[in-house]
């Protein structure tokens, strides 16, 4: 289960902008997602120049400090529908600390009752989707001798598709898909697309339960 409530350890002392400085922000909360009772660490930290150009970094941890799973992106993203140019520097900077607030905010830990789409068939074939994509993935990482801190590299994409295809199984996926239908998620906005984690107990790790545009 989740826990009630995080421990909410963010601060605005986290946080380092003074004018020509570089800009710096820091997020964390401890939740309880994998049922354990001992809660993992969510790390946000952005950093960079520019709030419409910072790289973002999302972290989750083990209470030991393992790194569980790990995910980058630019805040560019989230100006895909307007040119951050015509807004103001007020506005751009409101923009990107409110999303990058909403990562470790109350809405993105969601209870296992919480649906991942309005109808049971898009339930079941999203999360058939991103389970094959996320297992194949890991097979594709492991393979290659992929470190947990590194990313996957693009160019990888085209034989994690072949993999998925090809090497994962309908069983594996069905088995997943039932483990972690009603599990507790994580979810988190990327700014082109959204994202849902669960702990899985037969992989041993966060799976990908949901990945939408």
């Amino acid at each position: 289960m989740l826990a009630a409530c995080g421990r909410d350890g963010s601060t605005r002392a986290a946080d380092s902008a003074a004018t020509g400085d570089p800009i710096s922000i820091r997020r964390t909360r401890e939740v309880d997602l994998s049922g354990d009772r001992r809660p993992e660490r969510f790390i946000v930290l952005a950093s960079g120049a520019r709030y419409d150009s910072l790289t973002v970094t999302l972290e989750i941890r083990s209470p030991e400090d393992s790194l569980l799973y790990t995910d980058s992106w630019g805040t560019e993203l989230y100006f895909v529908r307007d040119d951050p140019s015509m807004l103001t520097d007020s506005a751009v900077e409101h923009r990107v600390r409110a999303q990058i607030d909403s990562l470790v905010g109350n809405m993105a830990f969601r209870p296992g009752d919480t649906p991942l789409a309005t109808d049971d068939r898009s339930i079941q074939e999203g999360m058939r989707d991103a389970i094959r994509e996320d297992v194949a993935e890991e097979m594709w990482r492991r393979a290659n001798g992929v470190p947990a801190d590194s990313s996957t590299p693009p160019t990888a994409l085209d034989a994690i598709a072949q993999m998925a295809r090809d090497s994962v199984s309908d069983a594996r996926v069905e088995s997943l898909v039932a483990e972690l239908r009603d599990r507790p998620t994580f979810r988190y906005f990327t700014g082109d697309g959204t994202y849902a984690l669960a702990w899985s107990e037969e992989e041993r790790r966060f799976v990908t339960v949901w990945a939408c545009c």
